[in-house]
């Protein structure tokens, strides 16, 4: 493995402090919003569900462009692995808390950022490898 293979880990950090945030954002008392301002804006909370799940492809994907091909598999199950993450915090935020309540529609709006975000990803990959090449011997498709 090469030095920079070892350290590949260390990358994902912001992935898995994303990860902490949306659970502690999607569990908190629902009351905490309340008084925020932004209720008066009509969906802003599927907007906010759709930044949310979105940028957790992003941080998921950004490490691997150097390694992988836009059209890689990695990426479809990146997007799909987040999907779940959303749909399984709805099941949390209805069985374990107690003021938070099941929500089909944030369901779809975290799947929504997530494919958007998909396909900004492969956009990304594309650029970053329009000026760094992949070894064909190293990248997985």
């Amino acid at each position: 493995m090469s030095h920079s293979g070892k350290k590949l880990w260390l990358y994902f950090i912001p992935a898995l402090l994303w990860a902490i945030l949306i659970y502690i954002l999607l569990t908190l008392p629902g009351d905490d919003f309340k008084d925020s301002g932004f209720e008066a804006i009509p969906h802003f909370d599927k907007v906010v569900h759709m930044g949310l799940f979105g940028a957790q492809v992003f941080w998921l994907a950004l490490p691997l462009a150097k390694r992988y091909r836009p059209n890689a598999g990695i990426l479809i199950w990146i997007t799909v692995a987040v999907i779940v993450f959303g749909i399984l915090m709805e099941y949390v935020q209805k069985y374990f808390t107690t003021d938070r309540s099941f929500d089909w529609t944030d369901m779809v709006a975290d799947g929504v950022g997530a494919v958007l975000s998909y396909f900004c990803m492969r956009y990304i990959f594309r650029q970053y490898q329009k000026k760094h090449p992949i070894n064909s011997e190293s990248s997985f498709t």
